[in-house]
């Protein structure tokens, strides 16, 4: 099979599952939903679905949808398929500023976010030590 042809399907079974997934969260919730009383604008099916079902659906889409677009753009950055935020350090170093922030040590957003480097900096060094002992 042609790799533009498996592509294509990937994509449309993703796109069949990411619909899926959408539907049902739309369905499931403690709350049964009757489906012909969302038409009255006054209904408590309607509100339910307005107000907590749809927003939580949209939000997981639009959060799974950053989170593939972030690691996308990592492994295409770092030209690496197996890139992550763990393995390359900028969760350790994001994890620094955070609890240097947390502790009150830094007062502004930008201390936070040189610490946050200083952090992935000690990272790459200890990472770049490693590399070197193995060569």
């Amino acid at each position: 099979m042609d790799g533009a042809k498996v592509a294509r399907r990937l994509t449309v079974l993703a796109l069949l599952f990411t619909g899926g997934a959408f539907a049902a969260s739309l369905l499931v919730g403690r709350y049964p939903i009757d489906w012909a009383a969302l038409a009255d604008p006054a209904s408590m099916d309607r509100r339910v679905f307005l107000t907590l079902r749809l927003p939580r659906a949209c939000m997981g889409l639009a959060a799974g949808f950053g989170l593939g677009a972030a690691g996308s753009i990592y492994q295409t950055v770092l030209h690496n398929p197996l890139a992550a935020p763990d393995v390359i350090g900028v969760a350790s170093g994001a994890s620094v500023g955070a609890a240097a922030k947390r502790r009150g040590r830094i007062a502004s957003a930008q201390a936070a976010h040189k610490a946050s480097l200083r952090g992935l900096s000690s990272r790459f060094r200890a990472a770049s030590a490693r590399m070197a002992i193995l060569l």
